[in-house]
């Protein structure tokens, strides 16, 4: 889990985008230390553990002795569902690259300094370049685990959820040059809620339709997110 924290990130992003002035100079104090927070902090480490696990990558043992037998089968019941979602991509492409609780740049997009931790990141692609270098029809799907009881939708006001978008386009920097992201894929996990909305794009060209609006990834940042927000001095 993250042991850093960052006032610009697309945990905060509504805030950011509401009132920036509003965020505090200390980010520590926009931890939650309430128990439902705490036990979520959990499972989020222990879902990335089940997932490490899983993956072959390195992992910590994780203290889940806090945790009731109701939480700990939502961490299953997530970890299924990412799964799952993995074994789809499997079928569709050759390669499939995972991110677990990967630092993302969002300097791009927010004000600076800016960057996040995506839960869970899958890149799909075909198993060889064209002639151009180019690994065409590539996919991102970006999957974010919520472990309380308030509702989170993956379409808002008709625009895919601005949190799971500003990882997704954090993504989409990195790959940007070697792959031809065709498709994207926004899954919110709410295992509380037995909801585990997702949704889809398809790209025309170098334009990722994402909602009823065509939103140009070159100026996403511009467009969607106000890149002139002011951010406390520390």
């Amino acid at each position: 889990m993250p042991d850093t924290h960052c006032l610009t990130s697309p945990s905060y992003i509504k805030q950011i985008l509401l009132c920036s002035k509003s965020l505090p100079r200390d980010p520590l104090e926009l931890e939650d230390t309430n128990p439902q927070a705490l036990a979520g902090t959990i499972q989020h480490a222990y879902l990335c553990k089940q997932l490490s696990d899983y993956f072959g990558f390195e992992s910590e043992e994780v203290d889940i002795s806090s945790l009731t037998s109701d939480e700990i089968e939502e961490v299953n019941e997530v970890f299924n569902k990412v799964i799952e979602a993995y074994k789809k991509l499997k079928k569709r492409y050759t390669r499939v690259e995972v991110k677990l609780e990967s630092k993302i740049d969002l300097n791009a997009y927010l004000p600076n300094p800016a960057w996040g931790y995506v839960d869970i990141a899958f890149i799909g692609h075909r198993a060889s370049p064209n002639k151009d270098g180019i690994y065409d029809k590539s996919t991102i799907h970006v999957l974010d685990a919520k472990f309380g009881r308030l509702p989170v939708e993956v379409v808002e006001d008709g625009n895919p959820n601005p949190q799971l978008t500003s990882y997704w386009c954090g993504i989409y920097e990195l790959y940007k040059d070697t792959y031809q992201i065709t498709r994207g894929q926004l899954t919110i996990l709410q295992p509380k809620l037995h909801s585990y909305p997702t949704f889809v794009g398809k790209a025309k060209g170098k334009v990722l339709r994402i909602s009823a609006k065509f939103l140009f990834l070159s100026g996403f940042g511009d467009n969607l997110f106000n890149s002139s927000a002011v951010i406390p001095k520390r």
